[in-house]
């Protein structure tokens, strides 16, 4: 039986291609920027806004989005508080991510719905999400293409950039709520113990093939659909949970591609 023939998989490989092409804008930005951890620190932060949702009855989408830009802007605080221990910033909001998140499980309820954005359940989107994901998506793409120029100029040099006539502040707090409802979406469709790989693996795979940003950004976006996509055909077909089977396929990828080009991610 064909995987299209399924109406679960179609909105699973549309939301799928969606999150794909999201990623790799965000993803490039916290590699540079020397903060691919930030991605496990708020996949904790989500999770507690998962359980707070189902406690009180809320969608938890929503309540994952919201404390997912709570969590991206406390990192945002202490990374400025703290300018030379920012592993140290998100060190301590994943703390008080798994905190909470452990804490607040023990009321939840409904322990399935929990799961699902734990390890994942891209599958079992409805169709209200899918809308919903759909105009997040393209909101985010189209602000990020906006700031483009303000954003390159930022993840290489904040100083030079604030020299240059960029707002900065502006700017980053922009890519930061980005950045928070990314990884709130990426929660739900891959899960959020895996989700920082798909921010990551999709840039740190282009980076051996690419010098420039733009073809790096570019590869990446290859990359990153090829791994979800990929992902949810092997899924399907070989009955395996779907998020597991992104991210080994992007590993799986990785390493193959990585002695091909020394000296690099």
């Amino acid at each position: 039986m064909s995987i299209f023939n399924y109406e679960f998989m179609n909105r699973a490989l549309w939301v799928g291609a969606l999150v794909a092409v999201m990623s790799p804008l965000i993803g490039q930005t916290i590699v540079l920027k020397r903060m691919s951890m930030v991605g496990d620190a708020i996949a904790h932060t989500t999770l507690a806004g998962v359980a707070i949702g189902l406690i009180l009855n809320i969608d938890p989408l929503i309540s994952a989005m919201v404390a997912a830009l709570i969590g991206v802007f406390l990192v945002d605080v202490l990374r400025q508080r703290l300018p030379y221990y920012a592993d140290v910033a998100i060190a301590i909001l994943m703390s008080l991510g798994i905190g909470l998140a452990g804490t607040l499980s023990s009321f939840v309820r409904d322990t399935n719905r929990f799961s699902a954005f734990l390890f994942g359940s891209i599958v079992a989107i409805s169709e209200t999400e899918v809308i919903m994901i759909t105009g997040v998506v393209i909101i985010v793409v189209i602000v990020y293409f906006i700031f483009y120029k303000e954003i390159f100029a930022m993840t290489f040099d904040e100083t030079m950039a604030q020299h240059s006539g960029v707002n900065v502040k502006l700017v980053n707090a922009i890519f930061m709520i980005m950045l928070g409802i990314t990884l709130s979406i990426a929660a739900k469709t891959v899960g959020s113990l895996i989700l920082s790989s798909l921010m990551i693996l999709p840039v740190a795979t282009a980076m051996q093939l690419s010098k420039s940003y733009k073809s790096t950004l570019v590869i990446a976006f290859l990359f990153s659909l090829f791994f979800m996509l990929g992902g949810l055909f092997i899924s399907f077909y070989a009955g395996v949970k779907p998020g597991g089977a992104v991210v080994l396929l992007a590993v799986g990828t990785y390493l193959m591609i990585l002695p091909l080009r020394k000296g690099r991610v």
